[in-house]
C-alpha cells in the first residue's frame, strides 16, 4: 500500500509503505514511487512527537542555503531539497538516495571485515596493500564531500561518525542525516545541534566547556571527528583504543581518554601505557605527512583546536600520498592488517628522504629569491626619491637667502619626508615578510601572500583526483 503527501510546491508525491530505513527515534525513510523526476529521492517522515516548531524553518533555511554540487562522481551530499506536508501539517522532507548497493561506512572500521559482507567488499581488507590503498581513497572523497559542506561557513555537522556515512564497493560515499546539523552565522547559533556520539567529540566537549544545544561549536569540533572517522577507516579500530596504567588506569572508556589527550602515540601516553592493541602499530607505516596530520588532529589540537586540519587539507595531503604510491612499485607480501609499504629498501628510504630535504631546500631558495626579485624595483624607487628630496632640498637652500625661506624649504623638505612614509612602511613590511618566509613553512603563511608568489594548489585542482 503506497503513502500519499504533497510539497510545498503542491506537487502531489507517491511513497512506498514500507521503510528503507529506520532513521534512528525521529522517524522513516521511505522511496518515492512517484512522480518520475523522483525516482532516485526518498523521504524522511518524522514521528509525530519529533515534529518539533524548531524543525520546518531549519529545513526550509538548508533547503534555500545547500552547499554547491551535492552530487559529485563519487560523493553524494543527502541534502534537503524540499519540504513534505500531510494535510497541510508539516510531516518530513525530500533528499537524494544514497548510492545504490551503500552500506554503513562502520561496517569496513573493524579490525576484521564482517563476515556476512559480499565477496566484493574483500578488496577493502586492511591485510592487503589494495585494501589500505582503497582506503586512502575513500578517505579523499569523505574529504571532499566535507569539504563542499564546511565552506559554506555556516554549517557544522557536531555528530560526523561513520554511522552517518554509506559507501559503495566503488568507493563512493554517501553522507546522511544531515538535518542534525548546527547552523550558524558569525559565531551565532540560528538552529542548534542536539545529536552527538561521545566516541567522537573532541576534548572541549567532554570538559563541560561546551553543549552543542546551547553553545556555539566551532568547525574545529568538526576537524576532530573528521580525523577520528579517518583514523578507524584506517586502521580498523578507534584512534584512542588502549589501556593505561598509573593516573589514567580508571579511564576506561572512548570519551575519558579524548578528555585527558590519550592518543596512544604521544609521548605523553606511552609513559602510562599499559596494553596496545596491535593494529595501533600500524601508524608508524602510515607516511610521515597523515602521520603529521593526525598529530595536528589530536596532540596539538587537545589545547589548541584550531590547529586540527581542515577536510581541504586533508584532501590535497591525501591525494600527494596516493599518487606517490602509484608510482612506487609496492610488494604483495605485506604484513597482516598493515598499512601500505611503500618502501622495504632502507637505503631508498633514506636516499628518498634526502631528495626531499634537498626539493623542500630549492623551492625555499627559488622563493627567496622570487620575492627578491619583486620587491627590488620599489626599494630602488624608494632609495631614488631619497636622493632626489636630499638634492632638492640642497638645491632651495642654496638659491634662498632670508631665513624665512629657509624654514619654508624646510618645512617642505619635512613634507617630502612625511609623504614617503607610507611607502617605507609597505616596503617594510614585505621586508619582514620576506624573512617570516625564509623562517617558517610556506603554508603557515597568510593566503593572500601565498598566492602571490606561488601556484597555490586550490580545491578545484584535488577535487576530482580522487578514486
Amino acid at each position: 500500500m503506497a503513502l500519499y503527501f504533497k510539497t510545498s510546491q503542491n506537487q502531489k508525491i507517491t511513497v512506498e509503505d514500507k521503510p528503507l530505513s529506520v532513521a534512528g527515534g525521529e522517524g522513516q525513510v521511505h522511496r518515492i514511487i512517484a512522480p518520475s523526476f523522483y525516482k532516485n529521492y526518498c523521504i524522511k517522515i518524522f514521528h509525530s512527537n519529533q515534529r518539533n516548531p524548531e524543525r520546518e524553518p531549519k529545513l526550509s533555511y538548508m533547503i534555500k542555503n545547500s552547499p554547491s554540487e551535492l552530487i559529485g562522481d563519487k560523493y553524494m551530499i543527502c541534502w534537503p531539497t524540499e519540504l513534505v506536508y500531510d494535510k497541510n501539517q508539516f510531516v518530513g522532507f525530500i533528499m537524494p538516495l544514497a548510492f545504490e548497493g551503500s552500506i554503513s561506512l562502520y561496517d569496513i572500521c573493524r579490525p576484521t571485515m564482517k563476515k556476512n559482507l559480499d565477496e566484493k567488499w574483500h578488496k577493502f581488507n586492511l591485510s592487503t596493500s589494495q585494501g589500505v590503498i582503497l582506503r586512502l581513497k575513500l578517505c579523499a572523497n569523505l574529504a571532499i564531500a566535507i569539504h563542499k559542506i564546511h565552506q559554506m561557513n555556516h554549517y557544522m555537522l557536531v555528530d560526523m561518525k561513520p554511522q552517518n556515512i554509506l559507501l559503495t564497493d566503488l568507493g563512493t560515499i554517501s553522507i546522511i542525516d544531515l538535518d542534525s546539523i548546527q547552523i550558524a552565522n558569525d559565531s551565532k547559533v540560528t538552529y542548534p545541534a542536539h545529536a552527538v556520539t561521545a566516541e567522537y567529540i573532541p576534548p572541549e566537549g567532554h570538559s563541560s566547556q561546551l553543549h552543542p544545544s546551547q553553545d556555539y561549536i566551532p568547525l574545529s569540533w568538526d576537524r576532530f571527528s573528521l580525523a577520528v572517522v579517518f583514523y578507524e577507516i584506517l586502521f580498523g579500530l578507534p584512534a584512542f583504543a588502549a589501556t593505561y596504567k598509573g593516573k589514567y588506569k580508571d579511564c576506561d572508556t572512548i570519551a575519558e581518554k579524548i578528555k585527558f589527550g590519550l592518543f596512544p602515540h604521544a609521548a605523553k601516553s606511552k609513559k602510562y601505557l599499559e596494553s596496545l592493541p596491535p593494529l595501533h602499530n600500524n601508524f608508524q607505516r602510515l607516511p610521515k605527512p597523515l602521520k603529521d596530520l593526525f598529530f595536528q588532529a589530536f596532540i596539538k589540537g587537545h589545547n589548541l583546536p584550531t590547529a586540527r586540519p581542515s577536510a581541504e587539507k586533508w584532501g590535497r595531503s591525501l591525494y600527494q600520498e596516493i599518487t606517490k604510491i602509484k608510482q612506487t612499485p609496492i610488494s604483495n607480501d605485506i604484513e597482516e592488517q598493515s598499512p601500505v609499504k611503500i618502501k622495504d629498501s632502507k637505503t631508498l628510504k633514506h636516499l628518498n628522504e634526502f631528495k626531499d630535504y634537498l626539493h623542500d631546500k630549492l623551492k625555499n631558495i627559488l622563493e627567496f629569491l622570487l620575492i627578491k626579485i619583486l620587491l627590488y624595483p620599489l626599494i630602488l624607487a624608494i632609495n631614488l626619491l631619497k636622493e632626489v628630496a636630499s638634492w632638492l632640498l640642497f638645491f632651495i637652500v642654496a638659491i634662498l637667502k632670508s631665513s624665512r625661506d629657509l624654514v619654508i624649504s624646510m618645512l617642505l623638505f619635512m613634507f617630502v619626508i612625511f609623504a614617503m612614509l607610507p611607502i617605507r612602511i609597505i616596503v617594510d613590511i614585505f621586508t619582514i615578510s620576506n624573512v617570516i618566509l625564509w623562517e617558517n613553512n610556506l603554508f603557515d603563511m597568510p593566503k593572500f601572500f601565498i598566492n602571490a608568489i606561488k601556484n597555490h594548489w586550490s580545491y578545484d585542482e584535488w577535487k576530482d583526483k580522487y578514486f
